[in-house]
């Protein structure tokens, strides 16, 4: 009897692990999500409650753009989207890792948006970040994006 006790907590404990990490790392990638959307949308209610509110949150952008603080980070997003039209990113290679409360991503994409009436096309944006699970949900602490200096130059 101890046995098949032990057998099936063994069993439930292996099936909710393995269901947990699996949910986790679609919740994880829908708050990544999120941040794609924005850019393609330029919504702003996308961008409430994505950052951690803790005072470490920090952007690094292409333009060597530093923001820090939930407040800040928004405030400087949707002040970036006033001059952009038609933007999007299409994200590839998208690696999502999970340990307890901390997840981590990096990707690549191609980024295209209308800038002051001129098309911008950015191949091989890499991003990489870190989110927190906080106040029962994935949010973004750290975001870096950086753009190859090669191709950089060829612009």
């Amino acid at each position: 009897m101890r046995r098949l006790i032990a057998l099936s907590f063994l069993c439930v404990l292996l099936f909710s692990c393995g269901s947990s990490a699996s949910s986790d790392t679609k919740s994880v990638k829908k708050a990544i999500d999120a941040f794609t959307d924005f850019y393609a949308e330029k919504d702003p209610k996308l961008l409430k409650g994505l950052f951690t509110s803790e005072p470490a949150a920090i952007v690094y952008g292409i333009s060597n753009e530093v923001w820090k603080g939930e407040e800040t980070i928004r405030k400087k997003m949707e002040k970036t989207m006033d001059d952009v039209e038609d933007s999007n990113i299409d994200v590839r290679d998208q690696v999502i890792k999970i340990n307890g409360n901390v997840a981590w991503f990096s990707q690549r994409g191609d980024w295209s948006y209308d800038y002051k009436g001129q098309r911008v096309q950015l191949e091989g944006v890499r991003m990489t970040g870190v989110l927190i699970y906080e106040g029962g949900k994935w949010q973004i602490a750290q975001l870096h994006s950086s753009y190859p200096v090669r191709a950089a130059q060829q612009q």
